[in-house]
């Protein structure tokens, strides 16, 4: 169990480190201002940060923090709204109509995405990982998630593909112990998936 959650954390921090978009670096002083690792939208309109929200040393001993995301009005450097998104590490990708910022973050053995539009200054719905392996399954795929990794499920946002498609990478562990990875196009306004490209998987 030890050698598969340490796998995990693997995988989940090589596509970490593999992300094109920059990484906004989270500040621990609540400032009202736009901070200077925070990411502007193509249209110099907005920008996208995180910031830490706490800190704290878990049961075992392990130093833990958790981040939220904010949204700034660029022009007048202003913060408009923060967002309640439980993870670390955030990095953001802004749509080339500025409209729609992918903001992708991690746990010790997960990662995942959420999408903030700035038309309405809300959050779309989250993506459960699962709703990913079900349509790899209907594309073909015959992998078995890991029992005991079924929940560590990583999916991140690398690349908008247009103004409202997004380019998402996964990666899962599965029940003979390989990991999984690929590619697969998310439509935020139609909530659909498509276009799954699968890689060789990795043995354990």
């Amino acid at each position: 169990m030890k050698k598969q959650t340490a796998r995990i954390v693997a995988v989940a921090l090589a596509l970490l480190l593999a992300l094109p978009a920059a990484v906004a670096v989270p500040s621990l002083f609540a400032s009202e201002k736009i901070p200077s690792g925070a990411i502007l939208s193509p249209d110099g309109k907005w920008a996208a940060a995180s910031r830490v929200r706490k800190e704290y040393e878990s049961d075992q001993g392990v130093y833990e923090r958790i981040e939220e995301a904010l949204l700034f009005d660029a022009k007048k450097d202003k913060l408009l709204k923060t967002y309640d998104i439980v993870g670390i590490n955030f990095s953001f990708c802004w749509s080339a109509n500025s409209r729609f910022a992918a903001a992708s973050f991690y746990g010790r053995t997960w990662g995942s995405f959420q999408i903030i539009d700035t038309q309405t200054r809300e959050l779309h719905p989250e993506l459960p990982s699962g709703a990913v392996y079900e349509a790899l399954l209907a594309a073909g795929a015959t992998f078995e998630l890991n029992p005991f990794g079924s929940g560590y499920g990583v999916v991140s946002a690398t690349e908008w593909l247009d103004g409202s498609r997004v380019l998402l990478a996964y990666a899962f562990l599965d029940s003979l112990d390989n990991t999984q990875t690929g590619t697969i196009t998310y439509d935020v306004l139609s909530a659909e998936l498509s276009d799954v490209r699968q890689n060789t998987p990795r043995g354990g």
